[in-house]
C-alpha cells in the first residue's frame, strides 16, 4: 500500500515549529518550573520597569518570573502605603535556590533587594507578608538600577568595544592541552570567566589569579572549568555575586576569602571539595547552598560569615549548612545525636569539644573530615545506627584517633541480611542454594546472623545443559 505525501500538512507542521522556535529564543513563552508548596506563582511575571500588585495568601510566597534582556543589577522593591504591611522579600535562580532575600532595607517596614542578573537566565522574584496568618497585596517594583555590558566577544579581545573595558588574562597551556588562567589584570565589573583563550579550553583558575581585584562586582564561572585555585578570588572586597560553573569539582584553599560583599552562594552540585577557609571572613554572606555531592569541607570554610554569625544558624551549638555539619562550638553536651541525612562532617568539626562522651553518627554520612573528632579526648562511644560493614565504608580522614578507638556500637548488627530462597537450575539458566545476602555489602552466608560465610560462587548452582536421547 502506498501512502500519500501531504505537503500542505508538512508546511503548517513546520510553520508550528518554526513559531515556538522564535516564541522560546525571544522569551514569549517558557516551560514552568515545578512549583513546590508554599509558592504561589501570579501570572504576567514582571517587567523591568513595572509596578505590579502583589496577592498574598496567608503564609505563602507569591512568585513573579523574570527574563532579563539586559545584565546588570536589578531592585526589586516593595511598596506597600499600610505602615502596618511588614513584607518580605526573595530572589531566586530557575531552580527556585534563594539568591537574595530582605526585610526591612526599604521605606518603613518594606523589602528592598539589589542584586546582579545575567541576561537571558531566569529569575524568580518572591513577596510575602512576615505575618503568616495575613492576607493581602501590596505593590512591587522591579528597576534596573545599572546596566551592564555583555562584552560580547570579549573572551579573544583585550578590549571590548562596547564599553572599553579591559580583560588582560594570563594563562598557561598544561600538559593536556587545556589552558590555566594564571593572572587578570582587567577593569571589567562584570566579568565572565571564558571557555576558551586562545583556542585553548579553560579549565581551571590558578592560585591567586584574581586576588585582591577591587574592580570586580560580579563573575560568572564557566561549566568549562574543574578547580579554583587558591585564594583565587580572595580579598576581592566589591565582588557581589558569584555564579560556579556546573563543570567545578575543587574549590581552593581560601578561595573566596575576606570577599566582604559577597552575600550569597550556590555551589552546584558537580563540587566534592571545599577547602580550608574558602568563605571565611566573607562577613556580608548570609546564604549558602551545599549538595550532597560535596564529601570534603576544609577548616572554618564558613568562619565569620553572616551566616556563622547569625544565631539562628545554630542549632544546639551546632552549625549546619544543608546536610553538612560544618560545626560544633562550646558548651556542647557530653551527648550528641548527629542529625538525620547528614552526609559530611567537615574538618575539625568538633574542635575543642573536650566535654564530649557520646556521640551519635547516622548511617546517611559519608565522610569525616580531617580532624573532625581530634580534639574529642573524653569520646569513649560511638552509637552508629546503621550496619558495622555500613560504617566501614564510611571515609573517615587522618587525626580522628578519638573516634576510631572509642567503642562503636552498631544499631543494626554486623549485616542487615535478605533471605534468598534457593532455586533450581534448568538446561540454560543457573540456579542457587538458599542463602541470606546483606544489603550494604557484597556478603554471602548460610545463617541469618552471617556467620556462615559463603563466596558468591558458592552459591551458584551451574545450569544442566542439554541432553539429547539418541
Amino acid at each position: 500500500m502506498k501512502t500519500k505525501f501531504c505537503f500542505k500538512k508538512y508546511i503548517f507542521v513546520l510553520f508550528e515549529v518554526i513559531t515556538l522556535m522564535i516564541c522560546l529564543s525571544q522569551g514569549l513563552i517558557s516551560f514552568a518550573v515545578n512549583i513546590p508548596d508554599g509558592y504561589i506563582l501570579q501570572n504576567g511575571g514582571i517587567s523591568e520597569g513595572e509596578t505590579v500588585t502583589a496577592e498574598i495568601t496567608a503564609g505563602d510566597i507569591t512568585l513573579f518570573e523574570f527574563t532579563p534582556t539586559v545584565s546588570g543589577v536589578y531592585q526589586f522593591e516593595a511598596n506597600s502605603d499600610f505602615e502596618d504591611d511588614d513584607t518580605y522579600g526573595y530572589l531566586f535562580d530557575a531552580d527556585l535556590n534563594e539568591l537574595a532575600s530582605d526585610d526591612d532595607s526599604g521605606n518603613g517596614y518594606n523589602f528592598l533587594i539589589n542584586h546582579e542578573l545575567i541576561a537571558g537566565n531566569t529569575y524568580y522574584f518572591g513577596a510575602k507578608f512576615v505575618d503568616s496568618n495575613k492576607n493581602g497585596s501590596f505593590n512591587v517594583v522591579l528597576t534596573c538600577v545599572e546596566a551592564h555590558c555583555d562584552h560580547v566577544d570579549a573572551n579573544t579581545d583585550e578590549v571590548c568595544d562596547a564599553c572599553g573595558d579591559t580583560f588582560n588574562f594570563t594563562y598557561e597551556v598544561l600538559n593536556d592541552g587545556s589552558a590555566k588562567i594564571t593572572d587578570y589584570t582587567g577593569t571589567a565589573k562584570f566579568l565572565k570567566i571564558p571557555s576558551t583563550i586562545d583556542g585553548y579550553t579553560v579549565k581551571s583558575i590558578d592560585n591567586m589569579a584574581f586576588y585582591n581585584n577591587d574592580n570586580l562586582q560580579s563573575v560568572i564561572i564557566n561549566d568549562s572549568l574543574s578547580l579554583i585555585g587558591y585564594s583565587a578570588f580572595e580579598e576581592c572586597e566589591n565582588l557581589q555575586n558569584v555564579t560556579i560553573g556546573k563543570g567545578v569539582i575543587t574549590i581552593g584553599y581560601r578561595a573566596f576569602h575576606s570577599c566582604t560583599s559577597l552575600q550569597n552562594i550556590i555551589i552546584p552540585n558537580s563540587v566534592a571539595s571545599i577547602g580550608d577557609l574558602a568563605f571565611s571572613e566573607c562577613t556580608s554572606l548570609k546564604s549558602a547552598t551545599i549538595p550532597d555531592s560535596v564529601t570534603s569541607i576544609g577548616y572554618h570554610t564558613f568562619y565569620n560569615t553572616a551566616i556563622y554569625n547569625n544565631e539562628s544558624s545554630w542549632e544546639n551549638n551546632v552549625l549546619y549548612i544543608d546536610n553538612h555539619l560544618i560545626e560544633a562550638r562550646t558548651p556542647l553536651l557530653s551527648e550528641y545525636i548527629i542529625k538525620n541525612g547528614t552526609i559530611t562532617i567537615a574538618d575539625s568539626a568538633f574542635d575543642f569539644c573536650t566535654s564530649l562522651k557520646i556521640i551519635t553518627i547516622p548511617n546517611s554520612v559519608i565522610s569525616i573530615c580531617v580532624a573532625a573528632f581530634d580534639s574529642c579526648t573524653s569520646l569513649v562511644t560511638v552509637n552508629y545506627t546503621g550496619t558495622k560493614c555500613q560504617m566501614e565504608k564510611v571515609i573517615i580522614d587522618s587525626s580522628n584517633a578519638p573516634l576510631i578507638n572509642a567503642t562503636i556500637n552498631y544499631a543494626l548488627g554486623n549485616h542487615v541480611v535478605d533471605w534468598i530462597i534457593g532455586d533450581e537450575p534448568t538446561c540454560t539458566t543457573d540456579g542457587n542454594i538458599t542463602y541470606w545476602k546483606c544489603r550494604y555489602c557484597e556478603t554471602y552466608a548460610l545463617d541469618t546472623n552471617g556467620f556462615n560465610k559463603v563466596s558468591k560462587d558458592e552459591i551458584i548452582i551451574s545450569k544442566l545443559g542439554h541432553s539429547f536421547d539418541l
